[in-house]
């Protein structure tokens, strides 16, 4: 850690809110993801698979997941959607679509699980 780190970082690396995207009537539940789930996110975004074609997502049920960035991982996007089959990376209001050969979207529901923002 260096001086310039804020308790909780590591590097450019620091917690994120993640949203699972229901679409159930109530409110979505949310979750914080760990430092070290951060770095595997970030892991899981690189060198993916181009697609022109967005997710289409279900009307109802978990249909995907979302982290708001805001500029806190420099080393990331504005915001990252990861659907059962593609993950949407939007940086400067553009978003770019991909085929999710990382298992983002596995990784997120393990880990909302885990946080209990969803059901075992």
């Amino acid at each position: 850690m260096t001086s310039n780190d804020s308790p909780g970082t590591v590097g450019d690396e620091q917690p994120l809110t993640a949203t699972v995207e229901a679409f159930s009537g109530r409110p979505n539940p949310t979750w914080t993801l760990t430092i070290e789930e951060v770095k595997e996110v970030r892991l899981r975004t690189k060198d993916l698979t181009a697609t022109t074609e967005p997710e289409d997502f279900p009307k109802l049920g978990e249909a995907a997941y979302t982290i708001e960035n805001n500029g806190k991982v420099p080393s990331l996007p504005d915001r990252i959607v990861a659907g059962r089959n593609k993950v949407g990376l939007t940086s400067k209001s553009k978003t770019s679509w991909f085929v999710d050969d990382k298992q983002l979207g596995s990784m997120l529901t393990q880990s909302a699980r885990a946080a209990g923002a969803l059901p075992q």
